[in-house]
């Protein structure tokens, strides 16, 4: 027994499946973007209720020689004001209260990090550099035959550096 089928030509195939297939995808898309006739009206209310409210925020800003005046005296003075901020961030460093603070968090992180020996530390090295530059002075005293005053002169050593206690 043989089998045949009856073969549909394929643009026929198309044609009767394409209005079923195209309502689905409307039916996707609708609900994908939120279109429906109560949304589209409601959209067309709030955009009159949005173009009524610009019309009367347009309700005394008609332009006049005097707004544009003040507009102008506006931008310099925001100009004036950005100028005297950069100013004061500039002196910030040496107001009292911003170096309290900061001294307030130093104090804070180094305990928190538990370094609470941090000044001690900071002189001790201080000192060993100190001690340093004596050693390095002498030798070159004994070396070179020079005077104190002349290699302190000659390396930009101030002359009363000393331990800090």
């Amino acid at each position: 027994m043989e089998k045949t089928e009856k073969v549909t030509p394929l643009s026929q195939c198309f044609l009767q499946e394409r209005p079923y297939s195209l309502h689905l995808w409307y039916m996707g898309l609708d609900k994908l973007l939120g279109f429906s006739a109560s949304s589209f009206a409601e959209s067309s209310q709030k955009k009159e209720a949005l173009q009524k409210s610009i019309e009367k925020s347009k309700i005394g800003r008609e332009d006049t020689t005097e707004r544009a005046a003040l507009i102008e005296e506006l931008a310099a003075l925001r100009q004036k004001k950005e100028q005297l901020k950069a100013e004061i961030d500039k002196y910030r460093e040496c107001d009292p209260d911003v170096v309290e603070e900061m001294r307030g968090e130093t104090r804070r992180d180094c305990m928190d990090k538990g370094q609470g020996q941090t000044n001690k530390i900071a002189k001790e090295a201080a000192n060993r550099w100190t001690d340093n530059i004596f050693s390095i002075k002498s030798w070159a005293k004994r070396k070179f035959g020079f005077e104190e005053s002349r290699i302190d002169k000659s390396f930009g050593i101030p002359e009363d550096l000393d331990y800090i206690d």
